[in-house]
């Protein structure tokens, strides 16, 4: 069961995820290819395969994602998480901020921020830990 993290330049004036307006257009990360250069330079070690699918294995964190390897723009990053403790968190907030965007954290349903990294991470396992033995 994977912790999904979505990175996208959320407004600034939203304080809660809830108050997403519906109709609101988020703007682009950027192109994929560099979504992918800010990946890249962020976690040595990540590879990209053909079909656009990204796969990393680092300390206390896995994850994969999707990102096309093209000049389109990409308004979303959704990173499927696995081992989702503290330091997912944190590098799905480095990610977050590189890419001048804000991380909304599923199971928690808020976004990440430096003082609840660690709340969120905690929350997320205890919510996977109760799904799972259901």
């Amino acid at each position: 069961m994977s912790w999904d993290v979505f990175i996208m330049r959320y407004p600034v004036e939203v304080e809660d995820p809830s108050n997403i307006p519906s109709d609101g257009e988020p703007s682009s990360l950027g192109t994929h290819r560099q979504v992918r250069e800010v990946l890249t330079m962020l976690l040595p070690g990540i590879t990209f395969a053909p079909d656009g699918w990204i796969d990393y294995d680092g300390p206390g964190i896995s994850f994969n994602a999707q990102v096309d390897d093209d000049d389109e723009p990409s308004t979303c990053l959704a990173l499927f998480i696995y081992g989702a403790g503290p330091a997912a968190a944190r590098i799905a907030l480095t990610i977050a901020e590189a890419l001048n965007a804000r991380a909304f954290a599923t199971g928690v349903a808020d976004f990440l921020t430096p003082d609840n990294v660690e709340s969120a991470a905690d929350g997320w396992l205890s919510y996977r830990d109760r799904v799972l033995e259901e």
